[in-house]
């Protein structure tokens, strides 16, 4: 377990956040300050509590080069970002739907090795014979990384390029602490995006399934009927 990771229970925890709104939250990470808290007592299952402290991990290395630029005196792109009106949601969004996608896609190559490392050789075993192991337990993002694949499909199309080079460009973007990627998403959708993604932030189930349609379909007048449509409520 790294130093930056405070492990408590449910009393210390929600002692100690009593005063915060994500005090029901299992897990609190404080990026730019590169720690993070878990209640041991409040996650559903033990694969849970795995899958959530890789997944602020991945959070803490993301903002690594932010935190050695406020060292330096430096403002970084992401502060210049999230002083966009009305881009916060859309950052939160996109970054949480990278972090899990990140995740995802280390489970894929690692998840045995990842598996042994918190739950140990019996669960690694299990793991390879039947496939399964703590990073099947499913993402509270789903929804995002959803959207964001849809985003990477939208911008290999126009850029007549793969997939997996605009993703290899989004998680340099991604784990250099910039924000070329957010960019790059803007420059294909257009300002609109920005606004559609904070639509959607909330989960509403009526609105979730149109702004995923609207990244993932090719007609424009279409698109554009959406976001009429999602945007006016």
């Amino acid at each position: 377990i790294p130093e930056q990771f405070h492990i408590l229970g449910d009393y210390s925890y929600f002692e100690a956040f009593s005063e915060s709104e994500l005090r029901n939250h299992p897990a609190l990470c404080y990026v730019k300050r590169g720690i993070a808290f878990f209640n041991e007592d409040g996650f559903f299952s033990s694969s849970g509590y795995y899958k959530a402290l890789f997944h602020e991990a991945i959070h803490l290395m993301q903002m690594q080069g932010f935190r050695e630029q406020a060292q330096q005196g430096m403002k970084s792109e992401i502060e210049g970002y999230e002083e966009h009106e009305n881009s916060n949601n859309f950052l939160v969004f996109i970054t949480e739907a990278m972090v899990d996608r990140v995740l995802l896609e280390m489970s894929t190559k690692y998840g045995k090795e990842m598996s042994q490392m918190v739950e140990g050789e019996k669960q690694s075993k299990l793991y390879e014979q039947f496939g399964v192991g703590m990073l099947d337990e499913a993402s509270f993002y789903f929804f995002h990384i959803e959207v964001l694949d849809s985003i990477v499909k939208r911008i290999a199309k126009v850029n007549g390029e793969s997939e997996d080079d605009v993703w290899k460009r989004f998680k340099k973007s991604f784990f250099e602490s910039k924000v070329d990627h957010l960019k790059e998403i803007e420059n294909v959708f257009g300002d609109e995006a920005v606004a559609i993604i904070d639509a959607g932030f909330s989960l509403d189930p009526e609105v979730c399934p149109r702004v995923l349609k609207y990244f993932e379909i090719d007609d424009e007048q279409e698109r554009e009927r959406i976001a009429v449509d999602i945007l006016k409520k």
